[in-house]
């Protein structure tokens, strides 16, 4: 697919928006951006940004309000780290026939999303609990591939930090009928005993 060069004209931050920093740099871009969050600022019941003003306006909404605006590109800014609520917002998007997803995140293992929305966005070729049982992951093997990363754009980081700008269109496995992840499977060996052990799905 080609390399976008420009930002989308238009964009959708679904929940835990926060102040909005990155609604309000879009916006002076010239782009047209309706942000959400289940707590608005400076709401009370966001104990990060209580009593604080928003960079741009905030409107109170969770990850269903992506249905309403498939016509726009979902912008998720650092989803929360194993919550399951930016996985919602991706697969919503989706079902409503959204055509583009714009993620700021750092990669799987990292301190964004959870292994289903990595899993999501293809970045988890294989089902990292069946492959390593001890690991702590989810099992991610019935989650589709429902987006494919056509850019990533670096980002200026802070130390220690290694997030960058996402950009995903529809996934064409998932236009086609989906593919689950690969579980893993150990190598056929031979054993003295009557029966050769056969493939192990773990």
């Amino acid at each position: 697919m080609p390399r976008r060069r420009r930002t989308p004209r238009r964009s959708c931050r679904a929940v835990q928006l926060g102040l909005g920093y990155w609604p309000k740099v879009l916006s002076d871009a010239g782009v047209d951006v309706i942000a959400y969050d289940i707590a608005p600022p400076p709401s009370k019941n966001n104990r990060w940004y209580e009593g604080h003003e928003p960079w741009h306006p905030v409107e109170f909404g969770d990850p269903s309000v992506v249905r309403r605006h498939a016509e726009r590109t979902l912008l998720l800014v650092w989803p929360t780290r194993n919550e399951t609520w930016a996985a919602d917002a991706l697969a919503l998007h989706h079902c409503a026939l959204g055509a583009t997803v714009a993620v700021v995140g750092e990669p799987p293992g990292g301190r964004t999303g959870d292994d289903t929305f990595h899993a999501m966005l293809g970045h988890i070729p294989q089902c990292l609990a069946c492959r390593y049982p001890s690991s702590g992951s989810a099992c991610t093997c019935a989650v589709p591939v429902l987006w494919s990363r056509v850019e990533m754009v670096e980002l200026p980081q802070w130390f220690g930090v290694h997030d960058s700008l996402g950009i995903y269109a529809r996934s064409a496995e998932a236009e086609s009928g989906g593919r689950a992840r690969r579980r893993f499977s150990w190598p056929s060996r031979r054993s003295s005993s009557p029966h050769n052990l056969r493939s192990l799905h773990v």
